[in-house]
């Protein structure tokens, strides 16, 4: 029965096919959905439990960061007090610094009973400068301290990890440190966090230190009200804070637990572990102090389903799943292992195109709407071959033009000549004329070999014919006078950067050379409604009507070959009409042994910071 269903199928369009295929997944969905809707309720319901508490977490760890930021206020205004800047910059006397001390004491006490009104409260507050000053402010705690060497290497000793940063010269951020304070009243030491803190001279350099000893109990309030048994714990393993006083500086036990918060302690996660009783647990983890801990909450407590319950609930969806699986499974095998093929056959052309054989073709074996799609598959793909084909050969001339467009950039010629001509100078002794040429060369690539953008203002390309008529004078004796017509109000309008320089290094090459040494080269420039016309005028050898016909043509070929002599202006005759279509082309006119006259015309626009 079922085998003549499906030959039956096979003879169907692609769209019942697909309609049948539907049909059959929809029935099985509505079983499924209907079976599993009373567990599904049920699960959404323990969802919106663990969004609460996800929620409560969260308000906890904003907790913690408001009492951190209040730290981290009342330790700043602290530092910045004058007295104690004072102290730390420079070397006093013993009656000065006894006044100091007592302005600081002062400054403290102040800011201490600020602290505490805003329930915040420090076991001790000391300062040690690098200069050998010292104060330590009146608190329940106080450290072995004596001097600012001997801060840093006790501190040091006792946190390994964070030796570099507390001997390096650079900037150190806020450190989140473990450190054994001894109790005034009963003499007992015990560990305690503290928030070290440097104060630096105009160099940066540090010049002092501040050491502000934490609450220990007030710190574990503010992350516990929600899970008594969170902890902070450091990303060297050590404990920072936690319910239990003693444990504070302790290696956090549990391997399992610690190889985790540890993996993922530069962010928020949250993970299963083995507590030390080999019970598995979930828990939410936090960076706090500085990504220097993490926060770390038990999320058992907040989620309150039983570990018996939670098997329940995973037992009965994993036998759903699995007998929905098996169903789902054998019916999709079945129905669509006919009714897909000519589709596979299809997907597996479609899949080896996409690794790259654009010459494979689809071949189909019926008449439905995928071997349609086949058809149109394989007409796209010889349009791809012969555009494919098409872009390679453009992009190959274009890859040539960049490159030339490169080298005459760099302007090779025109670097040695000036060099061997700044040499000479040199060795006769004319270092004025020396450094006066290398000044030139140094403006004239600083400007054209420059990086950004590739516009730039009239004025600065005038200011580049001139570095380059200024070489030329001094290293080849040449008297070349530049004349510009050009209005003031349109130095700041806009050109395509080495538009210009290149034609006026044209009139000399051409048409000047073996000529004449006392050329003289006019730049015009006038504005004309919503267009800027430049045209470079000199008084060289010219072109016959033969030269400039041929030259006119060249500045049409595309890609121009590598033979070509008057690559400088194909450069910004092909630069403009890439920039503002071929409207804007470069306009020749010349006659023999009087002018040359070369003609750009712009899209008037002016600089805009």
């Amino acid at each position: 029965m079922l085998q003549k269903i499906i030959v039956k199928l096979s003879h169907l369009s692609f769209r019942s096919k697909l309609a049948v295929s539907l049909g059959c997944i929809c029935l099985v969905v509505i079983l499924v959905v209907g079976i599993s809707s009373y567990q599904l309720a049920g699960n959404e319901l323990r969802n919106l439990s663990t969004k609460i508490s996800e929620k409560n977490i969260m308000t906890t760890e904003q907790n913690l960061s408001a009492y951190l930021d209040k730290v981290m206020d009342y330790t700043t205004q602290i530092m910045n007090i004058p007295a104690l800047r004072n102290m730390s910059e420079h070397e006093l006397a013993e009656a000065e610094a006894a006044g100091l001390s007592s302005e600081i004491i002062s400054g403290i006490h102040r800011y201490m009973k600020a602290a505490e009104a805003n329930n915040l409260s420090f076991q001790a507050m000391e300062f040690y400068s690098a200069n050998g000053h010292s104060l330590r402010y009146q608190a329940n705690f106080t450290t072995e301290f004596q001097d600012y060497s001997s801060c840093l290497d006790s501190l040091a000793d006792f946190n390994p990890s964070a030796r570099e940063s507390l001997h390096t010269d650079r900037y150190t951020r806020t450190l989140w440190l473990i450190y054994p304070l001894t109790e005034n009243r009963t003499g007992q030491t015990v560990n305690h966090l503290v928030c070290v803190r440097f104060l630096y001279d105009s160099l940066m350099k540090k010049h002092g230190i501040l050491i502000a000893a934490l609450n220990d109990k007030e710190l574990y309030r503010t992350y516990s009200s929600y899970a008594e048994d969170s902890f902070i714990v450091g990303n060297d393993g050590q404990m920072r804070s936690a319910a239990r006083t003693n444990l504070i500086g302790t290696e956090l036990t549990e391997a399992d637990l610690r190889d985790k918060i540890l993996r993922g302690a530069a962010e928020i996660t949250t993970f299963s572990a083995k507590n030390k009783h080999g019970a598995i647990k979930l828990y939410s983890c936090h960076p706090t102090l500085d990504n220097s801990a993490v926060l770390v909450i038990p999320f058992d407590f907040y989620t309150g389903i039983s570990r018996q319950e939670r098997n329940r609930y995973l037992l009965s969806i994993g036998i759903l799943l699995v007998a929905v699986m098996i169903i789902t499974f054998w019916l999709v095998m079945q129905v669509s292992r006919r009714l897909s093929r000519s589709l596979y056959e299809l997907a597996d052309v479609v899949k080896r195109i996409d690794d790259g054989d654009l010459t494979l073709r689809y071949t189909a074996t019926g008449q439905d709407e995928v071997a349609y799609l086949g058809e149109k598959i394989n007409n796209m793909l010889d349009s791809i071959m012969v555009a494919v084909q098409l872009r390679e050969k453009q992009l190959e001339a274009r890859r040539l033009l960049e490159i030339r467009l490169m080298q005459s950039q760099i302007n090779p010629h025109l670097l040695y000549n000036t060099l061997d001509a700044v040499l000479w100078n040199q060795q006769n002794n004319r270092s004025e004329n020396a450094t006066a040429l290398t000044a030139a060369l140094s403006g004239f690539f600083k400007y054209s070999l420059a990086k950004g953008s590739s516009m730039t203002s009239l004025g600065k390309e005038i200011q580049l014919i001139r570095y380059y008529l200024s070489i030329q004078q001094l290293a080849r004796e040449q008297d070349i006078s530049l004349e510009l017509e050009v209005p003031p109000e349109l130095l700041e309008a806009q050109i395509i950067k080495l538009s210009l320089q290149p034609l006026v290094e044209n009139a000399v090459i051409h048409g000047f050379s073996g000529y004449r040494d006392n050329g003289r080269i006019v730049l015009r420039a006038v504005r004309q409604a919503d267009l800027l016309v430049i045209s470079v005028t000199d008084n060289g050898i010219g072109m016959t009507e033969e030269e400039l016909s041929d030259l006119r043509r060249s500045l049409e070929i595309y890609p121009p070959p590598d033979n070509m002599k008057s690559f400088g202006l194909y450069n910004i005759n092909w630069r403009i009409k890439k920039t503002y279509g071929d409207s804007y082309a470069l306009r020749v006119e010349s006659s023999l042994c009087e002018y040359t006259t070369i003609t750009l015309t712009f899209p008037f626009s002016e600089y805009s910071p």
